[in-house]
C-alpha cells in the first residue's frame, strides 16, 4: 500500500494478536501465561487473579410497611408481680390450712368460765362440736349466737385456743326482780329490761317482788321482756333506799295501776302513771312523820302533790273513844 493511500484512508486493520507463549525459565520450569492458574510451591492450586466466581444473587426479601407490622404489646411487669404474689400467698395458705387440718389441731376440749346458773352440759350441747372437727374451721360466730339464746346468758365470747381447745366466757343475767301471779305459786325471774329469765315455784330472795294479774303472767315467755309491768318495774328499781324496807311487794292490776304493799296492812297507790319522784317524796314525808301504819289503810299518791290518807275504821273508832 502506498503512503498516499494510507494517508487518505483509515488505519490499517491490525492482524490477529499473537498468543502468549510459555517461556522456559532458567531452571527449566514453565511459566504460565499471565492470568492463568499458577501452582504454588506446596502443590495447591490458586485461582486465576480476577477469575469469575459463580455466586447466587441474594434473594430479595419482601419488605413490610411499618404500618402493617403488629406492634408487640409492652410487658406489664407490675401485673406479673401481682400474679406471682397471689400465687405465692395461695400456696402458703393452702400449706397452712393442710397443717391445721391435722389431728393434732382438732377441737378436742372446751374451757367454760363465768357460768353460775347455766350447766356445763347445756353449754357443751349448745356448742355442738362434731367429732374430728378441725379447730381452724369451727364456726365460733355461729356458736356464740346459739349460746346467746340460752335463758341465763346475757353475752358470751367463743374463741379458739390453740392447739385444740374451744374457750367459752359467759356473762349471765343478774336477777333484778321477781314477777309472780295472784296465787303466789308461779314466779318468773326477771333481769334487766324486764327480760324473763326462768320460771320457778318460789319467789326469789333479796329482789323486789311484783305480783301481776294472771293475764299478764300467762302472756310472759322466757327469753322475752314481760309486757304490762313497765311502771311497776321502774318503781321497784328506782325506789330510794330509805323507802325500800317499807315495801313488801308491788302489785299491778288489769288496768295497769300500781300499788305498793307496805309492811303491815297499809298500801300506797301510785296509779297507772304519775311523777315518780314527787310520789316518793310524799310517801317519805308521811312515813317519816311518825304516822302509825296500823291506823293507815291506804295512802293515795295518784295526785303526787296532794296525797290522801285513808285510815282504817277500827283506828278511827279508837281515836274517838280516846277523845271522849
Amino acid at each position: 500500500m502506498s503512503e498516499r493511500t494510507m494517508r487518505a484512508g483509515s488505519r490499517p486493520r491490525p492482524g490477529p494478536r499473537p498468543r502468549a507463549v510459555n517461556r522456559q525459565s532458567v531452571h527449566g520450569s514453565t511459566k504460565r501465561r499471565v492470568g492463568a492458574d499458577r501452582r504454588s510451591v506446596h502443590g495447591s492450586t490458586k485461582r486465576r487473579v480476577g477469575a469469575d466466581r459463580h455466586v447466587d444473587p441474594p434473594r430479595a426479601r419482601p419488605r413490610r410497611a411499618r404500618e402493617e407490622r403488629e406492634p408487640r404489646p409492652p410487658i406489664d411487669r407490675a401485673r406479673n408481680r401481682r400474679w406471682w404474689l397471689g400465687v405465692t400467698i395461695l400456696a402458703i395458705a393452702a400449706f397452712i390450712f393442710a397443717i391445721f387440718e391435722a389431728p393434732a389441731f382438732e377441737a378436742a376440749s372446751t374451757q367454760i368460765s363465768g357460768h353460775a346458773r347455766t350447766s356445763v352440759g347445756t353449754i357443751d350441747a349448745t356448742l355442738a362440736i362434731p367429732d374430728d372437727q378441725a379447730l381452724i374451721t369451727y364456726d365460733t360466730g355461729a356458736a356464740e349466737q346459739r349460746v346467746q339464746e340460752l335463758p341465763w346468758v346475757q353475752n358470751v365470747s367463743v374463741v379458739r385456743q390453740w392447739p385444740s381447745t374451744v374457750r367459752v366466757v359467759v356473762r349471765e343475767h343478774a336477777v333484778v326482780a321477781g314477777v309472780g301471779d295472784a296465787t303466789g305459786q308461779r314466779w318468773m325471774l326477771v333481769g334487766e329490761d324486764r327480760l324473763a329469765i326462768e320460771e320457778r315455784f318460789t319467789p326469789p330472795a333479796n329482789v323486789p317482788l311484783i305480783v301481776v294479774d294472771d293475764s299478764i303472767y300467762d302472756a310472759a315467755l322466757v327469753g322475752d321482756p314481760i309486757a304490762g309491768i313497765e311502771r311497776a318495774y321502774g318503781l321497784a328499781i328506782d325506789i330510794p333506799s330509805q323507802l325500800d324496807p317499807w315495801v313488801s311487794t308491788w302489785s299491778v292490776d288489769e288496768t295497769g295501776s300500781v300499788t305498793a304493799n307496805l309492811t303491815g296492812s297499809a298500801s300506797a297507790i301510785f296509779g297507772p302513771a304519775g311523777e315518780t319522784r314527787t310520789q316518793f317524796v310524799s310517801l317519805a314525808s308521811i312515813l317519816g312523820g311518825g304516822a302509825s301504819l296500823s291506823c293507815i289503810d291506804v295512802i293515795d299518791l295518784s295526785t303526787p302533790d296532794t296525797p290522801v290518807i285513808h285510815r282504817g275504821g277500827s283506828c278511827i273508832t279508837a281515836s274517838r273513844a280516846l277523845g271522849s
